[in-house]
């Protein structure tokens, strides 16, 4: 059975859409872009006219044996003409970088914008990975689409300027120059435009090509990989596996090479032929002395450059089209699809009491594949301490995805109040949870910016509340500058690093400082010391007041504090009571409990003197 072959993806917008989505995207940034490229294509055609008829203008005086005080001023008026417009034209060539790399730069931050607030589940598409990758690569550098169309309208309204003027000199000589002229130059943008559509057509091959390349190098790169490198080897393995993914992008590059040399090839031919001809008609007229000398010169430089202006537009046009191509993926990634709504979502009734309930709840991260929650029902009541506990890969950070929106069941429904959450603006949904994730972040400034997520209006009074809950404060005042001290040594030679327990404290602190309403915290002690630990337990209480907080733990002993326990097995919910009521049931909870506790008090035992660990 032969392989179905993938359906090619259609072209979604064409040249003039593209370029007024770019002339949009200036006129609300630097609307001195287009207009800067209005003055330097008329500076431009100024300057070749002044030399077209420069020449000839000086024979004919010559030939008619003018005085040489005119000869003289009209060569002054000549030069002074030209001097004056490549002045101008060089004054604004130099400063019409700035508007451009603004428009770019525009364009750069919409890319930013959209990564951080497109729909979560967004983030695990490999489609919309590959498209914000491209739209990056797009607006990476002065010589991408994004700035280099600014050059290629400029150009291509310049020759189509001179061919106006070029082809109402032309035409009063011989529109045979004229057809020949046109013809093999449309026959040469047509081999080159489809070799341009060639690899439009497989971009995407290009795309998984180039992730691969770049996957690699963030590895080689990453700074907490870095043990696990070294340690294990992993070098050549990483150089052998970029070696192999660049020999297979650029096979395919070369396979787009050999295009595009045939297709030079054909317009060097082409160029040739039309060029012989011209000059070939030219010349038998002077020698039929049907034009004058001045006449000829004149003709035949524009003839030269009658079919630059016809090359230039067409090649122009060419480079326009590949260009709008790349702009197209740009403007399909800022439109990728939304599966939630913001703007346009309903406002989130918050209550002095809210409650959220899973209903016939199921989640599939592929089609297909097997449920990671399946008709699950869970009801979050108001102000409970509730604890998911169970064994890795049962499903209990998915489910808290569920619960604050990152994620949509794939069945079933989350109510919050007794609405569904898709009616909600996405955004101000969010604003209902604070969380400590086992991912997370930690930006380049103040310990301060870090935990209130802002520059301004911080409140000083309750950085120092939130990090006296955290454990942190003792910390923090034995830093030069405090709370103010910045974070990241990689950014700032004067930086801290905090340790593993320290930040996922300050992560706490950041947590709490908002003051919501929903408390998530996941795994909040895995790099905590026992100590530090204890402390946290002794502070739970305070730090969940007047919130509803869930609780996710490895460790059953931490759990005791919460009000329920779900024990969440195969995408359901298997267990569910108080530490005590779930440890006299004898379930799996309770089985897993002792196998902790009995762990414990072996390594307890083995760090006592010997006799003491049986009192």
């Amino acid at each position: 059975m032969e392989k179905e072959e993938k359906k090619e993806e259609p072209i979604k917008y064409g040249i003039l859409s593209n370029v007024w989505f770019m002339l949009k995207t200036s006129f609300r940034t630097y609307k001195s872009v287009p207009v800067l490229i209005l003055l330097e294509s008329l500076l431009y055609v100024g300057d070749n006219l002044i030399s077209i008829f420069f020449a000839p203008a000086v024979l004919s005086l010559i030939q008619n044996n003018a005085p040489i005080k005119n000869l003289l001023i009209t060569i002054f008026a000549f030069a002074f003409s030209l001097m004056l417009l490549r002045g101008l034209l060089s004054y604004l060539q130099t400063n019409h970088l700035f508007g451009r790399i603004g428009v770019r730069s525009e364009l750069i931050f919409m890319i930013g914008s959209k990564a951080m607030n497109t729909s979560y589940n967004n983030l695990d598409n490999k489609d919309f990975e590959a498209k914000k990758n491209k739209a990056m690569d797009v607006t990476g550098g002065n010589s991408e689409s994004t700035e280099a169309i600014w050059t290629t309208l400029q150009e291509l309204l310049q020759y189509l300027l001179c061919f106006i003027i070029y082809l109402v000199i032309l035409a009063s000589l011989n529109l045979n120059i004229i057809l020949i002229t046109f013809l093999t130059t449309c026959v040469s943008f047509f081999i080159t435009n489809s070799v341009s559509s060639w690899m439009y057509k497989r971009r995407d091959e290009e795309n998984k090509h180039v992730n691969h390349l770049r996957y690699i190098t963030q590895t080689g790169k990453n700074k907490q990989l870095a043990k696990d490198i070294r340690l294990f080897g992993m070098e050549a393995w990483l150089k052998e596996l970029y070696e192999k993914h660049l020999r297979l992008y650029s096979n395919f590059h070369l396979e787009g090479e050999k295009r595009y040399f045939f297709a030079d090839l054909a317009d060097l031919v082409l160029t040739f032929l039309r060029n012989g001809l011209i000059y070939y008609w030219l010349i038998s007229l002077v020698l039929q002395k049907n034009i004058s000398v001045p006449q000829f010169i004149l003709y035949f430089a524009a003839a030269g450059t009658f079919t630059q202006w016809v090359s230039g537009i067409l090649n122009q046009f060419s480079v326009l089209h590949k260009q709008s191509l790349d702009i197209s993926r740009l403007r399909e990634f800022f439109e990728f699809k939304e599966d939630y709504l913001f703007e346009k979502g309903e406002k989130v009734p918050l209550q002095k009491e809210n409650l959220i309930e899973l209903k016939e709840v199921s989640l599939l991260y592929s089609e297909g594949g097997t449920p990671v929650l399946d008709r699950f029902n869970l009801t979050l009541k108001p102000k409970e301490k509730l604890a998911i506990v169970g064994l890795n890969g049962a499903g209990k950070t998915s489910l808290v995805k569920l619960i604050t929106g990152l994620y949509d069941p794939s069945q079933g429904e989350v109510l919050f109040n007794g609405k569904n959450i898709k009616e909600f603006n996405r955004g101000e949904y969010y604003k209902c949870f604070s969380a400590v994730f086992q991912e997370f972040s930690i930006l380049p400034t103040s310990i301060a910016v870090n935990i209130a997520q802002s520059r301004e209006d911080i409140n000083k009074e309750r950085i120092e509340e939130v990090l006296k809950l955290s454990g942190l404060y003792d910390k923090v005042q034995t830093l030069p500058q405090k709370e103010e001290t910045r974070l990241c040594k990689d950014i700032f030679f004067d930086a801290v690093e905090l340790s593993g327990g320290e930040t996922q404290k300050l992560l706490l602190a950041r947590a709490l400082y908002n003051d919501r309403p929903f408390l998530i915290l996941d795994e909040p002690t895995a790099a905590l010391d026992p100590i530090a630990e204890h402390e946290l337990y002794t502070k739970y209480n305070d730090l969940s007041k007047d919130k509803t907080s869930i609780f996710i733990s490895h460790r059953l002993a931490s759990t005791r504090f919460c009000d329920r326990i779900i024990f969440i097995k195969d995408g359901k919910i298997i267990e569910e009571g108080t530490h005590d009521s779930l440890l006299k049931k004898g379930g799996e909870y309770a089985h897993l409990f002792e196998v902790q506790s009995k762990y414990y008090k072996e390594e307890q035992d083995k760090e006592l003197p010997e006799g003491l660990g049986e009192i």
